[in-house]
């Protein structure tokens, strides 16, 4: 049943992803446009609603293989997503899959340091470290300016 609901969740959010990110014109865009739900839940739910996704995925004891299945899907969809979108601005393949699983990551761990936080500073924080990374930016590092 929880394995069910991981992927019920993750079929919202890859939608959404698919709706939104297209519209993205630079790797600030589809940063932000992949952070804003997060935000959003956490804010509506007084910082209790952690990732339907990576807090089952953090949580479930290694016996539940479905549920583990599951969410190591769902994960790796979401940045499948990203790294398409950003081989349309221009990454190339290497740099999307990088700039993608960074973005996924930072989100998960942006998260649960809210969530413990019980404020928006943390994410917006993580956020704003993540578009300043040059991640963003087709040809340079996954490096911090100079």
């Amino acid at each position: 049943m929880a394995a069910q609901a991981v992927a019920m969740a993750a079929r919202r959010f890859l939608a959404y992803l698919d709706s939104e990110l297209p519209h993205a014109a630079t790797f600030e865009d589809i940063a932000r446009t992949y952070f804003a739900p997060s935000i959003q839940a956490l804010e509506s739910s007084d910082f209790q609603a952690g990732c339907p996704v990576g807090t089952p995925a953090n949580d479930a004891p290694d016996s539940a293989d479905g549920l583990k299945t599951a969410c190591e899907q769902a994960l790796s969809g979401f940045a499948s997503v990203v790294t398409r979108e950003l081989r349309r601005l221009g990454f190339t393949s290497q740099r999307a899959e990088a700039a993608a699983t960074l973005v996924v990551s930072a989100n998960q761990g942006a998260i649960l340091l809210a969530r413990t936080a019980r404020n928006r500073s943390s994410i917006e924080t993580a956020l704003r470290a993540l578009i300043a990374l040059g991640a963003g930016e087709p040809g340079k590092p996954l490096a911090a300016r100079r």
